[in-house]
């Protein structure tokens, strides 16, 4: 199965005498007035796909020149949701929307971005492959691709029930993380992380300068135990997952520094 695309109105079709020049023009970009007065609608993107079964996508706003992006391998990753964005830098901004709906953090980098459009370019789902999916686009499309119309009011994600029955279980993975989410705190998270490390720190301390350890020790030690990560997760696992993060973290740090 190929990626499937699909639009909330029908697509404008591309005509022998179109041009990508043409693109941002008003629907009636074929008429004289809007070719001599230039309007502009940022709200139209050109859809292609290329050879390989991948998605083009071209925006054409006046002071960012042309900015296309490929839906394919380059983004793939399985069973995932993303919404596509544009900065006020004409920088494409890729976010997992199970981040952005469980994530407030995250919400608010999002939203810090200074979009050029609050709403996404696209919304995508990769299922086991990069050419197996569902891209919606969210913009008035320019395209001679095979459309799927949706119905506005449905969610992305219910959307792909039809095509993907298994991705309710993704649905109910998001459901959980909710309500996980709903009975903790992050600020007392936080909290918690940080009073234990500076106990830690203590001990630590204490063990550099031979010096005796507090009363409070053994009972702090015996209640980290008990409570400890291990008694959810496996060592192992915790282990692949950190070192997997903080390759992620190390990368972001050297392309910062880099490019300071």
């Amino acid at each position: 199965m190929a990626l499937i695309l699909a639009s909330y109105v029908d697509p404008l079709p591309i005509l022998d005498n179109y041009t990508d020049s043409l693109l941002g023009v008003l629907p009636e970009y074929r008429s004289a007035k809007s070719l001599s007065e230039q309007i502009i609608d940022t709200n139209v993107v050109k859809v292609v796909k290329n050879n390989s079964n991948e998605i083009v996508l071209t925006l054409n706003y006046p002071h960012l020149k042309s900015k296309t992006y490929t839906i394919g391998s380059s983004i793939f990753k399985a069973r995932t949701r993303y919404e596509l964005y544009m900065d006020n830098k004409g920088n494409y901004v890729l976010a997992d929307i199970s981040d952005i709906q469980q994530d407030s953090i995250y919400r608010v980098k999002l939203t810090s971005l200074k979009q050029v459009d609050k709403t996404p370019i696209a919304k995508i789902y990769f299922h086991d492959s990069a050419t197996q999916g569902y891209v919606l686009i969210n913009r008035l499309a320019v395209s001679n691709e095979t459309f799927t119309k949706v119905d506005r009011n449905t969610a992305f994600t219910h959307l792909l029930l039809t095509d993907f029955p298994s991705v309710q279980d993704i649905i109910d993975a998001d459901l959980n993380k909710k309500q996980i989410l709903l009975a903790l705190s992050e600020l007392n998270s936080i909290v918690s992380l940080e009073q234990q490390v500076d106990l830690l720190t203590t001990l630590v301390s204490n063990l550099i300068n031979s010096q005796e350890q507090p009363a409070w020790a053994a009972n702090f030690l015996s209640k980290v135990a008990t409570s400890n990560v291990t008694t959810v997760r496996s060592a192992t696992d915790i282990i692949t997952d950190l070192d997997s993060n903080k390759k992620k973290i190390r990368a972001a740090q050297k392309t910062y520094l880099d490019n300071k």
